[in-house]
């Protein structure tokens, strides 16, 4: 193909994909993609993420695809890395996300510089909270689950909790072990194994309504995106929450 039929149909594609007379917002946003290097776009993207998971420790990276498709606000993937965040009112320690083919909401985001996704694939993720953060969460629903002075230890696939509560109507301090469940893949219950009230050993049955309170623990829609929980390790003083391996 010669050079000039090249350039001539280059011009005509160009020309077709050129917001000549679109809004403000199309206008800046491919001018932004095009010719900007995508600055100003990764940045509302940051923008939006930070405010809502409140970090300052953030990285957006994403993988662009045909200008047809971005201009849509379609990318082949995103790379969402952050430290020190709130999930909802849940501290995260950090979180690593992998999104396969997010398509998002452009204008939203240049109008109300707010982050949703139109569409979505596949979502692997690997997010890390650690005991102190889940103590100061599980502190903040007392009220709701009807425990008083929650306390977590984390162990190597084991949790023991202690607080105090009411049973046969009487208040008593009690520890709890057991274990974390995930349940439709997006629900956090506790699993008790062994129960002691006022360190005398009792049938977990017996703990009856007050397990039934406090479940579920966590619930994933409390979180960024939509995630489908897989696999949830325990290990000594932390919780790994993750689907596919992100890392890799």
């Amino acid at each position: 193909m010669s050079r000039a039929v090249t350039f001539f149909l280059m011009f005509i594609l160009l020309m077709w994909a050129r917001p000549v007379k679109g809004s403000d917002f199309q206008r800046e946003f491919y001018h932004d993609i095009v010719d900007n290097g995508a600055v100003q776009y990764t940045g509302r993207v940051r923008e939006a993420l930070t405010g809502s998971i409140r970090t300052q420790d953030l990285d957006f990276e994403p993988v662009f695809g045909k200008l047809t498709e971005t201009l849509g606000g379609g990318l082949q993937e995103a790379r969402i890395s952050l430290k020190h965040g709130f999930f909802n009112h849940l501290p995260v320690e950090e979180a690593l996300f992998k999104l396969e083919k997010p398509v998002i909401d452009v204008q939203r985001l240049w109008d109300s510089r707010e982050l949703e996704l139109k569409s979505c694939g596949n979502i692997q993720f690997r997010i890390v909270v650690l005991e102190k953060a889940l103590n100061d969460f599980l502190q903040q629903r007392t009220d709701a689950i009807n425990v008083r002075n929650p306390e977590v230890r984390l162990l190597s696939g084991q949790i023991v909790l202690n607080g105090h509560g009411e049973v046969f109507k009487m208040n008593v301090r009690f520890q709890v072990r057991g274990e974390f469940r995930v349940r439709d893949r997006r629900l956090i219950d506790f699993l008790p194994d062994r129960v002691k009230f006022s360190s005398v050993p009792i049938p977990k049955m017996l703990l009856g309504n007050m397990i039934e309170r406090i479940n579920p623990v966590l619930d994933l829609a409390d979180f960024p995106f939509d995630l489908r929980l897989e696999k949830l390790v325990t290990l000594p003083g932390m919780l790994i929450f993750s689907n596919g391996d992100p890392t890799q």
